[in-house]
């Protein structure tokens, strides 16, 4: 008995971790719109339809941004990147920033799955470092969203309209290693079942 409780214990702790975190790097996806496609869980929307790979699999340094590009260089954004996920997620990491020689600023906007708005951040102001024509990430915000319940989509409005790249995109449907109430069930249901064998076996055997 104390063998078959073990396993189900073991069981039972692997649970949580099942569902792996999901990295979208854009670097071996191909340049051009990906407006509304879905990227293994996640849709990325410009507020005018108009989320666009940027470099991607030509140079292996891929970015997503709304396009909004003068040049392949000189970029404006200026209208919001939106990140849907479906089935929702627990957790979300990205970078954005760009080839750096300007200030920027970001906001993002977190929402659950039903719409409700659960945060805002503000990067606050930074970059302003010198222009790396080799490294277009070399000014970024590394931003860091857990802790708020179920997240159904994530917007990025650039505040100072001087143009951001968003790289590495990582998500996590796994929540934290809290289980479920069904899990639970099922698990204190097993137990149950294994000590009541036990004791039967023990009593046929008397």
């Amino acid at each position: 008995m104390k063998k078959a409780i073990l396993v189900l214990t073991l069981l039972f702790l692997g649970l949580p971790g099942i569902s792996q975190a999901v990295l979208i790097d854009f670097d071996s996806l191909a340049l051009g719109s990906v407006d509304g496609v879905d990227l293994g869980g996640v849709t990325f929307t410009g507020s005018n339809n108009d989320a666009m790979i940027f470099y991607g699999n030509q140079h292996d340094r891929g970015y997503i941004s709304p396009d909004n590009t003068i040049s392949t260089r000189n970029f404006i954004t200026t209208s919001a990147l939106t990140m849907t996920f479906v089935p929702g997620v627990f957790s979300v990491a990205f970078y954005g920033g760009d080839s750096g020689g300007d200030e920027d600023r970001f906001f993002v906007d977190v929402y659950s799955t039903s719409s409700s708005l659960l945060s805002t951040i503000d990067t606050g102001v930074f970059g302003g470092n010198p222009l790396a024509v080799n490294n277009f990430m070399v000014d970024n915000y590394h931003v860091m969203i857990s802790g708020l319940g179920e997240i159904g989509s994530v917007v990025v409005r650039d505040a100072l309209e001087a143009g951001i790249f968003i790289d590495n995109v990582e998500f996590s449907q796994s929540s934290s290693h809290t289980p479920e109430p069904a899990t639970m069930l099922l698990l204190g249901t097993g137990l149950i079942g294994v000590a009541g064998a036990a004791r039967r076996r023990k009593k046929n055997q008397a």
